[in-house]
């Protein structure tokens, strides 16, 4: 997109001066006038000349020096602009305007890049500048915007350019020791939870700094009043005691990242944390072992093993999703809230669901990631990412009662 500011009265003067001078020097047959009249007509195409040369005569790019696959919290990022002049002429008086990404100019506020050119010879000029200390979370480069005027002033020119790209800064990677951590309460691979006086309690967790998560899934750092909700994505289905069941399943993941798992942690979390500073107990899968499946726990319980636990889910199938809430329906009182986070649904969950909302017992499934045949029933709402949580009035409706 270009835009111009063209100076119409001072052009306006340079025309009535060309004529003016052409007529002067057909009256007085002088050399000298008519040569300030060719001086004059090569004046007027300057500004004419200052329009080619914006559209078509430089080009700008951007690009990331030492490119890495992934940037951590603190690591510097140099960027390079490349102002390119196509013409055999040089120009004069190119401005070239990089606005600096919006996450890095909140935590270093700053004042517009300006790479000033004077003049541009043929050829290519690189410019050189690098965002230090890169906070977490993404950088989105803007549109880079490219000013000039003629020699004279009588156009002045803007054109955007559509450079736009974004990197994701993750939390930078620590191998952190549990038994450092002020508090000394929180657990492998899991969460603690840190007082703060009386009236707030932190849950921060450990997963970032242990794995370098993905940043859209740590979601479940929060803090909040006692007895009020952490977050609000679970508000409407917060009015009756709740219970939770978890399936997930990932074979290793100190090594293996596996987005489906990670995903379905960081939804339990989320919702865990909704809860707020309350004692309601829960019913949580911790595994697919016959043995070991289900456990009653309050919510502090959850936090400090629940999720150190998660990380050694067994295989999913050896008992399906369907056949542990029938196995467990016992557990669910009548006008509860059951939450399910699952990663998969098979043939007879249906079913199953139906008989426990016969029983009275409120049912919300999450399904991560995962496609099925199911997934347009009502009480069903499938996630693809953390954005999806967000509240939707027509998803109050979304519970099989």
């Amino acid at each position: 997109m270009v835009n111009y500011r063209i100076r119409y009265v001072e052009l306006i003067v340079l025309l009535f001066a060309v004529i003016g001078m052409y007529l002067w020097s057909l009256l007085l047959d002088s050399q000298i006038i008519l040569s300030l009249f060719w001086v004059t007509c090569i004046t007027m195409l300057l500004p004419i000349m200052a329009l080619l040369r914006q559209l078509y005569g430089i080009s700008v790019s951007r690009k990331i020096l030492h490119e890495k696959k992934r940037y951590y919290t603190n690591d510097d990022i140099d960027v390079q602009i490349k102002i390119t002049n196509r013409f055999y002429i040089p120009t004069f008086f190119p401005m070239v305007l990089d606005p600096l990404p919006k996450n890095y100019n909140r935590k270093y506020p700053k004042e517009v890049d300006q790479f000033k050119v004077f003049p541009l010879v043929i050829g290519n000029k690189k410019i050189v500048y690098t965002l230090r200390n890169v906070p977490r979370g993404p950088i989105e480069f803007r549109d880079i915007k490219l000013l000039k005027s003629d020699l004279l002033g009588f156009v002045d020119m803007e054109k955007i350019l559509d450079l736009k790209k974004r990197i994701l800064v993750y939390p930078k990677y620590v191998n952190l020791k549990v038994d450092s951590v002020v508090g000394n309460q929180l657990q492998q691979q899991g969460v603690y939870n840190k007082y703060m006086g009386r009236e707030t309690s932190q849950i921060t967790g450990v997963r970032e700094y242990q794995r370098g998560d993905k940043l859209s899934l740590i979601h479940w750092k929060a803090t909040a009043r006692k007895r009020k909700l952490m977050s609000k994505e679970f508000a409407p289905y917060l009015t009756r005691k709740s219970n939770l069941i978890l399936n997930c399943y990932n074979e290793d993941d100190k090594v293996k990242y596996d987005e489906k798992f990670e995903l379905a942690v960081s939804v339990a979390a989320t919702l865990v944390n909704s809860f707020g500073h309350c004692s309601q107990p829960f019913a949580m899968k911790m595994s697919n072992n016959e043995r070991f499946y289900v456990e009653k726990r309050s919510k502090n319980q959850f936090l400090k093993e629940g999720m150190q636990k998660l990380a050694l889910v067994q295989k999913n199938g050896q008992v399906p999703i369907s056949a542990f809430c029938k196995a467990n329906s016992y557990l669910f009182e009548p006008e509860t809230m059951l939450f399910i986070v699952t990663t998969e649904i098979d043939a007879h969950f249906k079913k199953v669901i139906n008989q426990l909302s016969a029983k009275r017992i409120f049912v919300k499934v999450f399904l991560v990631g995962a496609n099925s045949e199911y997934e347009n029933a009502p009480y069903i709402q499938r996630v693809l990412s953390l954005n999806d949580l967000v509240h939707d009035e027509n998803k109050l409706k979304g519970v099989a009662r």
